[in-house]
């Protein structure tokens, strides 16, 4: 359930977003402050992939938008739930990412969940 509700809060930052450029900006900037933040939650808590920790679904679902209609209320739905069934199904190599060291393996599944995801979307978007 945490990484729904990180999900939707990618929701409500994409709406707010300008343009594309800002988009991607924001989702590289999560990403390399999320590896980071991953790394010192991983160490302090100890245990890999925290459940309260969510910044992962949060800068990878802006991924799955970039290059898409992202104002489009239909296609912030769609990212979300593509990007929710990779995420939680975690099809092959996502699974394997998750034991990269360092705070890696956090973001890194999530990241190639967006891929996937992504994938979907946009081919969506060429029938609608």
């Amino acid at each position: 359930m945490p990484g729904t509700v990180g999900t939707l809060g990618g929701v409500a930052i994409a709406w707010f977003m300008p343009n594309v450029t800002v988009l991607a900006a924001t989702a590289v900037g999560l990403a390399v402050v999320g590896w980071a933040l991953a790394f010192l939650a991983e160490r302090e808590f100890g245990t890999e992939d925290p459940q309260w920790f969510v910044l992962d679904e949060v800068a990878a679902y802006l991924f799955v938008l970039i290059g898409l209609p992202f104002h489009e209320p239909w296609v912030l739905a769609a990212a979300f739930v593509a990007f929710r069934l990779f995420d939680i199904t975690k099809p092959p190599p996502i699974k394997r990412l998750e034991a990269l060291p360092r705070g890696m393996g956090v973001m890194a599944d999530d990241l190639l969940a967006a891929v996937y995801a992504h994938i979907v979307v946009k081919v969506i978007t060429w029938f609608v």
